[in-house]
């Protein structure tokens, strides 16, 4: 029971460790074509009697989940999470919809079914009871080695077990369940899923019967496999931590059907759903302040009208809904599927978050187009002072003369008159000196040279 007992401290620096590995994951880009999708998936269960109506389980879910990326999907019990989980498995037939992997509709036919569960694994929540008590560890991993009829039998299962951390794996070969403890159990769990080298696992709540300590072991485990191998991960859990510290992506779902997806960033950061900001109120140090709904979830069978949340729903109560002018829509109008991808800001299902969504977009666009006219108004007062500015200079540099002196003296037997006269132009300044009496005129530029021109008298 000691391989997997450690101290709070040693749990809390590896569930650390496993966030900052999430957070760089979450940072990486993945445009890689999904591996696993759900287009419009619906799963409907029959009622005894003939005049009850089928339980919608799944009510329309469209899904993708690339290589490398982890999914999320949160929700409280009895939202249809695992239903969807066991329908992406080949584990129930979707009454509608398709359920496809590497852009390949499913098939359920025996040989084809049975080549997709070797790729598709499912990792379980209860390790305890998914283990039999009379097998071994070595014989409960080769399970599936067998089924398959895979070669190198021991090599296959000494390697899954070494890379989740039960090392030496011979040691581990013929102990039985009760002889390990719940962290060492539910990595022999994951190790009959690993054997057979899949390209995606389903875990259905596979931290849920652990305590604080081993949650972060595990997790890690499965953020190092994700890295490792590129697994792609469809992760159901109602522990809304879990998937903050691993999960690429979120989707929260209501009633069988998803209601909002984003980032975790984004969804914790600013959860737009009512359904989801009242999961996000109750998380400790949350700033949203605690949110109680009233009621239980509708019956599957008598979905509501319009939004399936409405008679739940705090905002719709409060006449939040009704001062947005949607309240009638929130009762009456059916909400669209949301679809697999979306904007970057991520996709909600809620009328009062559309609303305000255009709101804010008709605010921005209304602020844009003033900020455009300010700025063509700025413009034209800076073209208008430039004109008057360039003509004030033309003017002052054509028409500024300036007398400067004026004096008489005798030259030989004549009399003249000597006017300086300056005139600035925008690349020539110079003097004129004007003599009388048919004497010639000569400029001196600048730079002391002089032109004659023709002769003028007085």
């Amino acid at each position: 029971m000691s391989g997997d007992v450690s101290t709070a401290s040693a749990g809390n620096s590896t569930a650390s460790a496993g966030n900052s590995t999430a957070s760089a994951g979450r940072a990486a880009v993945r445009d890689t074509a999904p591996v696993l999708s759900a287009v419009d998936v619906r799963v409907e269960f029959a009622s005894r009697g003939r005049r009850r109506a089928a339980a919608r389980a799944v009510d329309g879910v469209n899904l993708d989940i690339a290589a490398g990326e982890i999914l999320a999907l949160v929700g409280e019990s009895g939202c249809g999470k695992t239903t969807l989980a066991r329908t992406m498995l080949g584990l129930e037939r979707p009454t509608s919809g398709q359920v496809r992997f590497a852009g390949r509709p499913l098939s359920y036919r025996g040989a084809a079914l049975r080549g997709y569960r070797r790729s598709v694994q499912l990792v379980l929540q209860d390790p305890t009871g998914s283990l039999n008590p009379r097998h071994t560890v070595y014989e409960a991993v080769a399970e599936g080695v067998r089924i398959h009829r895979l070669d190198n039998e021991e090599s296959r299962v000494a390697d899954a077990l070494a890379r989740c951390g039960l090392r030496p794996p011979e040691r581990f070969f013929q102990r039985y369940p009760h002889e390990l403890s719940g962290g060492q159990r539910q990595r022999v769990v994951i190790a009959g899923a690993l054997v057979l080298e899949p390209s995606v696992l389903v875990a259905d709540e596979p931290v849920a019967s652990l305590d604080a300590s081993v949650r972060g072991e595990i997790l890690s485990l499965l953020l190092r496999l994700r890295d490792e191998l590129g697994l792609a991960a469809l992760v159901v859990t109602h522990d809304l931590g879990l998937a903050w510290n691993i999960a690429d992506r979120l989707a929260v779902m209501y009633l069988g059907r998803i209601v909002e997806m984003g980032t975790p960033e984004q969804v914790f950061a600013d959860p737009r759903h009512p359904y989801t900001r009242a999961l996000m109120s109750v998380l400790p140090e949350s700033p949203i302040e605690p949110i109680v709904l009233s009621g239980e979830p509708p019956d599957p069978t008598r979905i509501p009208s319009g939004c399936r949340f409405h008679p739940r729903c705090p905002e719709l109560a409060s006449g939040a809904a009704a001062a947005a002018g949607v309240a009638g829509q929130c009762t009456g109008a059916a909400l669209p599927v949301l679809p697999a991808a979306g904007p970057a800001l991520g996709q909600v299902s809620c009328h009062l978050a559309q609303a305000k969504l255009a709101a804010d977009s008709a605010d921005t666009a209304e602020a844009a187009s003033t900020d455009a006219a300010d700025a063509a108004e700025a413009a034209e007062a800076r073209l208008h002072n430039s004109a008057l500015e360039a003509r004030a200079a033309v003017t002052q540099r054509l028409t500024r003369i300036t007398f400067i002196s004026w004096h008489s003296s005798l030259l030989r037997n004549s009399c003249c008159w000597r006017v300086i006269l300056a005139a600035r132009r925008s690349s020539v300044a110079g003097f004129w000196t004007a003599a009388s009496r048919g004497h010639s005129w000569r400029i001196w530029g600048p730079r002391g040279g002089s032109s004659a021109l023709p002769a003028y008298a007085w």
